[in-house]
């Protein structure tokens, strides 16, 4: 991967550029002409980092690119604008990368990643799978996340885990210690065995205190007995 190319307007942007050495990546295979689905993907992951208050270019890094050769830089553009201004209503400043490619260089990335598509002559428009790609800063694959709408925890949790720093308090902090990722649904569950890990030496330490209170009550009645 270290060898491809991008355009973000009117500049080239490597691959490896993507991986700030201090924050995950989310990454998206969309097209910017669609009609539907990737605009609704899209709106609902912005909504779900508002939820938690986390800022592309800060909390992590965002990169979407089209995965039709066809469209052009001036085209991502116009897409990445209206998702700025968005921000700068609410007074935040962004950063975030709307990228178009080759043929050559986008098919690697989806075949990488096993993404298929095709085109639905009916419909006119491509067919795909949704949701984004999350990488750590060291440009791993960690985990797909979200689908058609993105549930803000989930979304949270997973960037916390590559980076702990976003945490916003001790509470969730917490939370996700006792969380864990299940794959098959696609969310965090309560982690069982790790709360079991917690409380059972809690549980013992307090009955033990009890048992050497009772034990200790009877000896010193036994002993002041007539």
């Amino acid at each position: 991967f270290s060898s491809l190319k991008f355009q973000e307007g009117e500049r080239t942007v490597r691959w490896n550029n993507l991986f700030p050495p201090d924050r995950p990546l989310i990454f998206f295979l969309i097209y910017y002409k669609c009609p539907s689905i990737c605009n609704t993907q899209l709106n609902s992951f912005f909504k779900a980092v508002n939820e938690y208050g986390l800022l592309p270019g800060k909390d992590f890094e965002l990169a979407v690119l089209s995965f039709d050769y066809k469209e052009t830089p001036e085209l991502a553009d116009k897409k990445k604008n209206a998702y700025l201004q968005e921000f700068e209503k609410a007074g935040k400043k962004p950063e975030f990368h709307f990228l178009t490619g080759t043929k050559e260089n986008i098919q690697t990335v989806t075949d990488s990643l096993r993404f298929t598509y095709y085109w639905n002559e009916k419909e006119n428009q491509w067919v795909h799978p949704t949701g984004a790609y999350v990488y750590s800063p060291d440009g791993k694959f960690y985990r797909k996340v979200g689908g058609a709408v993105f549930d803000p925890k989930t979304l949270y949790f997973t960037l916390a885990e590559i980076q702990p720093k976003i945490l916003k308090n001790v509470f969730d902090r917490v939370k996700l210690y006792f969380s864990k990722y299940e794959q098959v649904t696609g969310d965090y569950k309560i982690h069982v065995d790790r709360i079991f890990n917690i409380v059972m030496p809690i549980l013992l330490i307090v009955s033990g205190i009890v048992i050497f209170s009772k034990l200790f009550r009877i000896m010193r009645n036994k002993k002041f007995t007539p």
